[in-house]
């Protein structure tokens, strides 16, 4: 009777132990591709601000040349105009 307990219980013991494992590798590859994401959103972030930082100048030079020229101010209408319609798609 002893020996049944010990193989039933040594039995439970692998089972579990190959449960763990498996649970413990999947829950690396589920960490590992947070990190992945993670750094993926921070590139992807500092790439928009870069890009805000370039349209915002252009913005900037467009406006001050629609000042002083009228084709431009009509260049920089149709251009916001485009812009908008973008964003609201």
């Amino acid at each position: 009777m002893g020996i049944l307990l010990f193989c039933c219980f040594s039995s439970m013991g692998t089972v579990l132990d190959a449960l763990t494992s498996k649970f413990l590798s999947k829950l690396g590859e589920i960490i590992q591709d947070e990190v992945v994401m993670t750094c993926r959103v921070k590139k992807d972030i500092k790439r928009l601000k870069i890009n805000l930082e370039h349209f915002t100048a252009v913005r900037e030079d467009a406006e001050a040349l629609a000042i002083e020229d009228g084709g431009t101010a009509l260049w920089w209408q149709n251009i916001t105009m485009l812009c908008l319609m973008w964003m609201m798609s």
